[in-house]
């Protein structure tokens, strides 16, 4: 099919196909294949303790689906100013639901982070997330170029908003996110170690705080540390889960355990991994996601612009740190914080969040894309 498409092709879709990473296209492709397929297996076993139809997850799942692809392929078609644009305009729109679910949010487990649309509910944060990371790059890039702007200052004070929003939803885990995202730009541009040596006691004293002043927060930690087979029923079941699967699984929909771990679909979907296709099959899901980060930072290092070097660097930590913290809390290597698996576990804005981070990055990193950046 590429090859019927002539380099001399001056269309928007023949310069695409010659310049954008084709090999990160294909490895995401994979994933979002495994995650539709995790989603037909998964899902009957979370609904049959519910009234809902069988396959309910799997119906939500295809409606996003196409949406997240629509939205990665469209946006990878974008120049670098017409990324810059975008996610700044979509930062505000964020910025704003942000503030929305503060008001009008639905709450769960101790949180308010969901907007409930009636069909679907939406989490501002999952988009919120690849867009902070082109805008606090820009910013950052711009300090640079043109210090009369201000540009780090600014890019410090969107980044304390965000914070602010997100903590009083007492959401940690997306706040921390969103935190080693700024700090490995910050690495990435050059940044003087003495900034860290003030900002890593800081994030760890809000950290320190919450575990003092917020309930679920305080049981979650001390039932981490010292609780019994109970407290950690979630956790050692996916263990439990993972460990039936032994070597080579067994079979495809086979899974005996999984029907008594709770959110299979969405926190725990590695674990049904585990155990319908194997050890094996877990680390072939960890190359690709493994590859897909090797791949970004190959094309970052060519990059003769340092906004499309902190762009992707803070994409790919993103990436790279959200499907980390996933499998490691199905491991019982840290605290459970409900991080999604990208393209794998179920929901939808996780689904359209992580279609707008690679649309970005797949933008971002297409051959010459700094050559039509002026303004770096």
């Amino acid at each position: 099919m590429f090859k019927s498409v002539s380099r001399a092709d001056d269309s928007v879709l023949g310069r695409w196909l010659w310049s954008v990473d084709l090999t990160t296209l294909v490895l995401v492709s994979c994933l979002i294949v495994i995650g539709l397929f995790m989603s037909i297996t998964a899902s009957p076993a979370v609904t049959q303790h519910t009234s809902r139809d069988m396959f309910t997850f799997l119906q939500k799942h295809l409606l996003f689906l196409p949406i997240a692809v629509t939205l990665m392929l469209g946006v990878s078609m974008l120049s670098v100013r017409r990324v810059r644009l975008l996610a700044f305009v979509a930062m505000v729109g964020c910025l704003g639901l942000l503030l929305a679910v503060l008001m009008v949010g639905s709450e769960f487990n101790g949180s308010r982070r969901w907007l409930d649309f009636g069909a679907f509910t939406l989490q501002p944060t999952e988009l919120a997330k690849p867009c902070f990371a082109v805008v606090s790059a820009w910013l950052l890039s711009r300090q640079r170029s043109h210090p009369e702007t201000y540009g780090a200052l600014v890019a410090f004070s969107l980044y304390g908003l965000i914070m602010v929003l997100l903590l009083l939803q007492t959401d940690l885990s997306q706040s921390g996110l969103v935190s080693v995202i700024f700090f490995a730009q910050l690495f990435l541009a050059g940044v003087s170690l003495w900034w860290f040596v003030v900002l890593v006691p800081a994030g760890l004293s809000v950290v320190g705080m919450a575990y003092l002043m917020v309930p679920y927060v305080h049981q979650r930690v001390n039932n981490f540390l010292w609780g019994d087979d109970a407290a950690n029923f979630q956790v050692l079941q996916s263990i439990r889960t993972l460990k039936n699967g032994a070597w080579f699984g067994r079979g495809p929909g086979e899974g005996i355990r999984k029907d008594a771990l709770p959110d299979a679909h969405t926190d725990f979907i590695f674990a049904v991994v585990g155990e319908e296709f194997g050890l094996f099959a877990c680390l072939f899901v960890v190359a690709i996601f493994s590859v897909i980060i090797m791949r970004g930072v190959v094309r970052a290092s060519h990059a003769r612009s340092l906004f499309i070097l902190l762009a992707i660097g803070g994409l790919l930590t993103q990436f790279g740190t959200q499907a980390f913290i996933n499998i490691a809390s199905t491991l019982r290597m840290i605290i459970p914080t409900g991080m999604t698996l990208p393209f794998i576990s179920y929901g939808g804005s996780s689904l359209i969040g992580m279609g707008l981070t690679f649309g970005f990055l797949l933008a971002l990193s297409r051959r010459g894309a700094w050559e039509n950046d002026s303004r770096h």
